[in-house]
């Protein structure tokens, strides 16, 4: 059943480099768990190593064991294994599970559109499509986001703004995700005969940076944006990633303004001269 092409595919060794996240996105404005969340934990785990496992239940025939292990590895790199695609749609559909073969084959000329084998895989689709005679349609449409991961039922189904997918009816997960935006998690059922559209919008994540002033005089007052924030000398400020228009002023001093830009997870170190007004002779 399995394409010898895919399954070497499959068995190529794959290098995990170490990484860690960042420590300073917040829920409420921002937080959850983002793509680049999903890296980083596919960063710790043995790529490899799983691939393997799930060939041998699958060669062995063992798919039940093999299933749950492929999504394992498409939910932690949705667009590198084109073949995990393809064999999971071959397991579904040689087990007539047409409605996630279908989507499965979708997935994989997305992720690789150059696919040689195209032509075979568009009739495997049109097939899936013809032997389920109860379906409906849902048009998932993404908003907020530019390169979405859109997830149903823990398959990676498309990296773009919107799909269309033909489902059987029934109860489904919908997971959408992009970096830098808090992840939406829902639910939808699909009827016999529907044709609807699901709107997912996705809000950006605030993030935080560190700015910390060192001032050679005591007192002066420090505005951001025109808001006082403070006298010098001033404990470090916790602020919201962009740019600020900073501004120090002292009786008998000259005013001191500077335009700064408070990168992510930044801790930026502003230093200060304030120089004394001489008197007029």
């Amino acid at each position: 059943m399995f394409n010898n092409a895919m399954w070497a595919v499959l068995c190529v060794t794959v290098l995990i480099v170490s990484s860690s996240g960042s420590a300073l996105a917040e829920e409420g404005g921002g937080g959850g768990e983002s793509k680049k969340d999903k890296a980083v934990e596919g960063a710790k785990v043995d790529i490899n190593k799983l691939l393997e496992e799930a060939d041998d239940h699958a060669r062995r025939g063992n798919f039940k064991q093999a299933i749950p292990i492929y999504k394992e590895v498409l939910q932690l790199r949705p667009s590198e294994y084109p073949a995990v695609y393809y064999n999971l749609a071959e397991i579904n559909r040689s087990r007539k599970g047409y409605g996630e073969a279908a989507m499965l084959y979708k997935r994989y000329l997305e992720v690789s559109p150059e696919a040689g084998d195209k032509e075979e895989v568009l009739k495997h689709i049109a097939e899936c499509l013809q032997n389920m005679p109860k379906t409906g349609k849902v048009n998932i449409t993404v908003t907020g986001a530019e390169d979405p991961l859109i997830v149903v039922d823990g398959i990676p189904v498309s990296s773009s703004k919107s799909v269309e997918l033909v489902l059987r009816p029934g109860k489904y997960t919908l997971s959408v995700s992009a970096e830098d935006y808090i992840p939406s998690k829902s639910s939808f059922e699909v009827l016999s005969g529907d044709d609807k559209g699901l709107d997912v919008a996705l809000k950006a994540m605030t993030f935080f940076g560190m700015l910390e002033i060192k001032a050679n005089v005591e007192g002066a007052e420090v505005l951001l944006d025109g808001k006082p924030a403070g006298k010098t000398p001033l404990e470090p400020v916790k602020l919201t990633a962009g740019k600020y228009f900073v501004e120090f002023k002292k009786d008998g001093y000259h005013r001191w303004i500077r335009n700064i830009v408070l990168g992510r997870d930044e801790v930026y170190l502003l230093n200060v001269t304030l120089q004394k007004m001489t008197a007029n002779p």
